[in-house]
């Protein structure tokens, strides 16, 4: 859309960037509407007729992508209209504060999600071919009493081992991803389930490859034992960019 497009159009919101950022023209049918110390990125509003929800959600990361390579971007859910400049105004006038100190935290880094992710079954198989107390427990539970001791063992196991596989790994999230940026690992899932936490951080690029590398040393130490290490690079930073936006 054009600088001129008219005040009585619909204004879909895809991002927020800094007041200074400068939109390339290459980027055709976005504008910026600045506040007070920030920007909105806006795009007329497609009717819904126009493209489905898959593809109007495609549209909205491309141009996500895009601006956040450039620099410092906070992605807005995607379908966020509103109908003219006005309400947008004072959208980002009520937020502008926590939305700034967002962009801060956001610049020159990328956003991780690093998940550790347990196969129960493998996981205890593993554990018991190492340990000979849980193999003896094993080879004589043959009755309900002992196969639920067996049971509590193996789950006590496990945990021990999770424990310590989550520590070593939040050590080293927490050395090199920005402060402040850190979620805590999210709950276990019941015994004899797979467990599975996950850690959300931004980390400045400076940091990548350092973490890059101690992350694959780690994850190349799981391998075969039942846990491994899921861990999903992102630019622009969506999930930071929820806990910011959670009431767009």
């Amino acid at each position: 859309m054009s600088p001129s497009a008219s005040e009585g159009q619909s204004l879909e919101v895809h991002a927020l960037l800094p007041l200074d950022f400068r939109l390339p023209s290459r980027l055709a049918g976005l504008r910026l509407v600045p506040g007070r110390r920030i920007a909105a990125l806006v795009g007329i509003d497609h009717a819904p007729e126009e493209e489905t929800r898959e593809e109007a959600l495609a549209r909205h990361r491309e141009v996500c992508a895009a601006v956040s390579k450039l620099g410092a971007c906070i992605p807005l859910p995607c379908g966020l209209v509103f109908p003219a400049a006005a309400p947008l105004h004072a959208w980002l006038s009520q937020r502008e504060t926590a939305f700034e100190r967002a962009l801060e935290d956001v610049a020159g880094c990328e956003e991780w999600v690093v998940t550790l992710v347990e196969n129960a079954q493998s996981h205890g198989a593993w554990l018991a071919a190492r340990d000979p107390g849980l193999a003896r427990m094993e080879s004589g539970a043959v009755d309900k009493a002992k196969l639920g001791r067996l049971a509590a063992a193996q789950e006590a196991a496990r945990q021990a081992r999770r424990g310590v596989i989550a520590a070593r790994v939040e050590g080293a999230l927490s050395a090199l991803s920005k402060a402040g940026s850190r979620e805590r690992p999210a709950g276990q899932e019941g015994a004899g389930q797979a467990g599975r936490q996950s850690w959300s951080v931004l980390v400045p690029a400076e940091s990548v490859m350092t973490l890059r590398l101690a992350l694959a040393a780690e994850a190349k130490g799981l391998a075969g034992t039942g846990l491994l290490l899921d861990i999903a690079e992102s630019l622009p930073a969506y999930r930071f960019a929820r806990g910011v936006t959670h009431d767009a």
